[in-house]
């Protein structure tokens, strides 16, 4: 019997133990493969596996307790039930603290191992349609079918059904806020808010009451759901500080208390600022539990294609224009330039592109995006009226952003404006949803 046709793993050392379950499980509609050996039932078993473990505790070699240990370092949502006759209260607070689904102590009645399968199965199946929900979820946001995006997403996978504090490392424009939001959407504090503590836009009351101002800002604010601190190296000592205290008095294990989730990001070296005394280790430590590293667009070149597709098509979307024909001589040129500024450099260059021009900063030169034969002159006057239109309408009629964006005086740009007939208020309308991947 295959794996993908089984309920229920049993470990048990015990040859009659193993046979009398097996027929007891099978008998009520539990399908049941039997191992006599914790290692033989790890080897063996495959990954998203959607069904459940049962392991005796006391077995030579590696015991139950350590199995279980195993087992939640390879996917902390696979059900465990453990199973002793040489039992103790002590040992159930372990297995129970340890992560375990249920701590029978023998002899089991059949009725009881039987109910506790059934209803450990059904958490399991729950939790494998809430991982592919994720998986989708994460495939549709983070772009990209380079090996570096695909271990991010597996990681993230993995993070997202935890409430584990999480540092997101990586450069501006990488992505980092987007998966902060993804670690919260698909979280277990989702129905939460999501609150953000940016050291370089930090709010503060008066300095008497300014602990009890950030209090109720940001930690009470937060409450129920995530807190996501940004730059915590930044933070002044005291809010350092503070910070630290609350993670410290929040007890997961109170039923009265709502929890926090902390997610932080940064884009320097904190290791090294903890040593240059700017960050405290406490913190640091305690706002990363588990490291995310998001990869420069330099370093997944293979994913820009696929990328300014998406964007591009998305500009013309919201512009409400028709998608431009993308030639794959331009793509290639986009592969080799460097985006210092990541994804939402290579945004901007899809906008351009949306409306008529493509800046290539890596080749020096603005890249006109058109196959018109007209003469030069023949084109100016209607083709600047275009990118004028195109610009105010994405920048929904804010004259200083557009100007700006065209590289162009903005008392020039006023002059154009009205040369065309062009104004402002008629381009003032609500813009389209953001695009992921920014931050």
């Amino acid at each position: 019997m295959l794996f993908d046709q089984v309920s229920v793993l049993l470990v048990d050392d015990d040859a009659d133990v193993r046979e009398s379950a097996q027929k007891l499980l099978n008998l009520a509609g539990l399908p049941c493969l039997t191992r006599a050996d914790a290692a033989s039932a790890l080897a063996d078993l495959p990954p998203d596996w959607p069904g459940v473990i049962i392991s005796d505790v006391c077995m030579p070699g590696m015991d139950g307790e350590a199995l279980l240990a195993a087992l939640r370092q390879r996917d902390e949502q696979l059900p465990v039930i453990l199973i002793t006759g040489h039992g103790n209260i002590p040992m159930a607070v372990r297995a129970v603290r340890a992560g375990a689904f249920e701590f029978l102590e023998k002899p089991v009645s059949p009725p009881q191992l039987i109910d506790c399968a059934r209803r450990a199965l059904a958490q399991r199946r729950e939790a494998i349609a809430n991982r592919q929900f994720h998986k989708h979820e994460l495939d549709s946001r983070l772009l990209g079918r380079s090996a570096a995006m695909r271990q991010l997403r597996d990681k993230l996978l993995r993070l997202a059904g935890t409430d584990l504090s999480v540092l997101i490392c990586g450069e501006t424009g990488a992505g980092r806020h987007t998966v902060a939001e993804q670690l919260h959407r698909l979280g277990r504090s989702a129905a939460g808010p999501l609150v953000q503590l940016d050291a370089e836009v930090l709010e503060g009351g008066n300095n008497a009451d300014q602990a009890a101002f950030w209090r109720a800002r940001y930690w009470d604010a937060a409450q129920g759901g995530t807190l996501l601190v940004c730059h915590p190296e930044l933070l002044p000592p005291l809010l350092q500080a503070l910070l630290c205290n609350w993670l410290l008095e929040m007890d997961p294990h109170s039923p009265q208390q709502r929890s926090v989730r902390t997610l932080a990001i940064s884009g320097g070296d904190l290791v090294a600022e903890v040593a240059a005394g700017r960050l405290r280790p406490d913190l640091y430590y305690a706002l990363s539990a588990a490291t995310v590293a998001i990869p420069p667009l330099r370093q997944r070149r293979e994913d820009i294609p696929q990328l300014f597709r998406h964007f591009v098509q998305q500009s013309c979307r919201r512009l409400r224009k028709p998608r431009p024909e993308i030639k794959k001589l331009f793509l290639n040129q986009l592969v080799q330039a460097d985006w210092a500024g990541n994804l939402r450099e290579l945004r901007n260059a899809a906008e351009m592109y949306a409306i008529g021009l493509a800046r290539l900063e890596e080749l020096g030169r603005t890249v006109a995006v058109s196959d018109d034969e007209r003469t030069l002159d023949q084109r100016v006057e209607s083709y600047e009226k275009e990118l004028i239109e195109s610009a105010l309408a994405l920048f929904q009629g804010k004259v200083n952003a557009t100007a700006d964006y065209l590289n162009v005086p903005r008392k020039k740009l006023y002059l154009r404006m009205k040369k065309h007939n062009l104004l402002k208020e008629a381009f003032k309308q609500p813009g389209g949803a953001p695009t992921e991947e920014e931050g």
